[in-house]
This record gives C-alpha cells, sequence and structure tokens, in this order.
C-alpha cells in the first residue's frame, strides 16, 4: 500500500485555505486535510496518529503560533518526543 500525505489541521478554516493553497501553488498530492476542531483537539490526536502512521504515511502539521510561539513548539516537541520522533 502506498503511504499517504496527509496534512493535519487545527479547524476547517485552516483545512479550507490549505487545501486552495496547494491547489493553487501546484502541490502534486495531498491526500487528506484533516481539521480537528482547535489546537488543543489536534495536540491530542497527534501523537495517536503518528503511531498510526507506521505503514509509511507522510505526516504534516499546521498550527497557529499567533500567541507564545515557545510554548507552542514546546507543546508540539513534547508530544514528538514522546511518541519517539
Amino acid at each position: 500500500m502506498a503511504a499517504k500525505r496527509i496534512l493535519l489541521v487545527e479547524g476547517t478554516d485552516d483545512e479550507h485555505v490549505l487545501k486552495h493553497l496547494c491547489g493553487n501553488r501546484g502541490i502534486p498530492r495531498l491526500d487528506d486535510v484533516k481539521s480537528h476542531g482547535g489546537v488543543d483537539q489536534l495536540l491530542e490526536s497527534f501523537p495517536v496518529r503518528l503511531k498510526a502512521s507506521d505503514d509509511g504515511d507522510i505526516v504534516g502539521i499546521v498550527i497557529d503560533a499567533d500567541t507564545d510561539l515557545a510554548a507552542r513548539w514546546q507543546s508540539l516537541r513534547g508530544r514528538l518526543t514522546g511518541a519517539g520522533v
């Protein structure tokens, strides 16, 4: 089975914007854009998604860093480290 390219985003606005950007910029293939209803929900589901992608899926994440960039990065980094990435 071929690897999927999956992009995880905070909400539906992000989903629509990124789908249009990828389409307009000629991103060759993006199999799925999944919105999560907010950053907290996205960060909670992120480690589970990483573990489920052991079949070679390529997982990207887009989150806002408009409030506290360092805290947002540490939150994401902690989840990556906890998932063994």
